[in-house]
């Protein structure tokens, strides 16, 4: 009896070793961007989702207090806060403010406000413009405001959607180095609209047609172009590779945007898709491109 119950301990062990090393490789496998972007530990940190909001948000030094803000790279105007944040820093006001959606239509009015010192990520900024204006005109989920990547330039940033973990460095990519068939290098786009520099667009196909693709980590919603057929399933295709995203799950609506490119933006693939679907997102301020990643669901 006792060979029996040592046999099956024996078994029982070693499936065990077996499924931890299986874990643990899997984790190192889908963390592995740290070392293949050169990341050191000092340069990654958490960011933070709610259940219903899948916008990231960090962690930004407004006078001297921690808040936390919205990391949206769908800000043209650098930073915003809202009415939510009141009370909780200082601030001079300076005058007041008109904002606009993305497509230019009224959004409300607010006021300009300045902030003496800010500091993201161990990076200070003096005297910084911002507007504050009532936190409802940004949607349904209450937030502080948000930082756009007018204070990331020539810098490498990381989103892991599954971990919750931002990387910023100042490291330019070595591209001879990364795995083609790893990860997508999608070459970023300029818009000729003012308030969009900073926005992220680059070409693709939605559903054969070549495009022009939006991709916005401030917005819970991800849009497809009313116009773009009626199907189930909406082919995405970007730089190498071939993505299928339930359009039950997307907004089917006029994608509301300035710019003019070579082809129509009918895709905005934002924050509810790239946490879902578990994307590694790197934004390449120096060499100007996106690279997409997906960690295993």
């Amino acid at each position: 009896m006792k060979p029996k119950i040592l046999l099956t301990g024996f078994v029982t062990l070693s499936i065990l070793m077996i499924m931890v090393q299986i874990y643990f490789r899997e984790k190192s496998d889908q963390l592995s961007w740290i070392q293949d972007f050169n990341y050191n530990e000092n340069q990654i940190h958490d960011f933070a989702v709610s259940f219903l909001n899948p916008c990231p948000s960090i962690s930004v030094g407004l006078n001297g207090i921690d808040v936390e803000l919205l990391f949206d790279t769908g800000c043209g105007a650098g930073l915003f806060l809202t009415t939510a944040i009141e009370g909780k820093i200082n601030y001079q006001i300076t005058g007041r403010t008109t904002e606009y959606n993305a497509d230019g239509t009224f959004r409300g009015e607010g006021k300009n406000v300045l902030i003496s010192r800010m500091t993201v990520f161990n990076d200070e900024y003096p005297d910084v413009p911002a507007s504050l204006a009532e936190w409802k005109m940004y949607g349904f989920f209450r937030n502080n405001g948000g930082i756009g990547l007018e204070y990331f330039d020539n810098k490498i940033i990381t989103l892991d959607y599954k971990h919750k973990k931002i990387a910023v460095s100042n490291e330019a990519i070595d591209y001879d180095k990364l795995q083609k068939d790893k990860y997508n290098v999608l070459p970023l786009l300029s818009s000729d609209a003012d308030k969009e520099n900073e926005l992220l667009f680059f070409q693709g196909e939605v559903n054969g047609l070549k495009s022009t693709i939006y991709l916005d980590t401030g917005s819970s919603r991800s849009f497809i172009n009313v116009e773009e057929g009626t199907g189930r399933v909406a082919g995405i295709k970007m730089g190498n590779k071939m993505y299928q995203f339930s359009r039950r799950k997307l907004k089917n609506d006029k994608i509301g945007l300035q710019g003019h490119f070579e082809y129509p933006v009918r895709f905005a693939i934002n924050s509810d898709i790239l946490k879902t679907y578990h994307f590694v997102v790197t934004i390449d301020k120096i060499q100007n491109n996106l690279i997409l990643y997906q960690n295993k669901r």
